[in-house]
């Protein structure tokens, strides 16, 4: 898969993660995962997460 295909999906996942927490469509466990699966997927690919990159300026 490449490499900006991965990340996208992973920016979906973090997205989806905080959007379905607060709608509640997902509980919290959901939402922990789906964070945790698109950190790891950036970790992969040796990149910070953007939404850590923003959160640490």
């Amino acid at each position: 898969m490449p490499v900006a295909k991965a990340l996208a999906m992973a920016d979906e996942r973090h997205a989806l993660a905080g959007a379905g927490l607060v709608s509640g469509d997902y509980g919290l466990s959901t939402s922990k995962r789906l964070r945790s699966e698109a950190a790891a997927i950036y970790a992969i690919a040796g990149l910070t997460p953007r939404w850590q990159a923003e959160a640490a300026r």
